[in-house]
């Protein structure tokens, strides 16, 4: 792992790795527990709190994988943010359209998940927005080549 890194890089990999760190975590509870965590939230059926459990630990191993040298994994990493924001957009939907699939409590768990991932993504882009140059921006336009009618 490279230690020559800049502070939003290490924002970066420090979000990567929370990221990796909740969803093994959440994916392994998912999977060990799905017959109680999903009385407990009201889901009828644990088969599908197993299979979402096994989709999170492989995702989880994914994001780890990302968050080991991230300048150099960019696009798996926006590949990483587009699959929160689809968490976020599938957990809204299913709120929406589907308000009794869960309970109370699964429903106040789903969200609460829900704004956590969404946590994860914004601080995701905006470290990959800010990583993308190693140039700072006021640099970058003082020495912009204008084209032959420049100053």
């Amino acid at each position: 792992m490279r230690t020559n890194c800049t502070p939003c890089e290490r924002i970066l990999r420090n979000v990567l790795l929370a990221n990796a760190t909740f969803s093994a975590l959440s994916g392994a509870v998912f999977v060990g527990y799905a017959a109680a965590f999903g009385r407990l939230i009201g889901l009828s059926d644990p088969l599908i709190l197993t299979g979402v459990g096994l989709a999170l630990m492989l995702f989880a191993g994914s994001v780890y994988w990302a968050s080991r040298r991230p300048g150099e994994k960019r696009g798996w990493i926006w590949g990483i943010v587009a699959a929160d924001f689809g968490w976020v957009v599938a957990t809204i939907v299913l709120l929406i359209a589907a308000p009794t699939v869960l309970n109370s409590l699964g429903h106040l768990i789903s969200a609460a998940v829900a704004a956590i991932v969404l946590g994860f993504a914004l601080v995701q882009s905006v470290g990959l927005l800010k990583t993308r140059s190693r140039v700072p921006l006021a640099a970058s336009l003082a020495t912009e080549d204008r084209g032959p009618l420049r100053n």
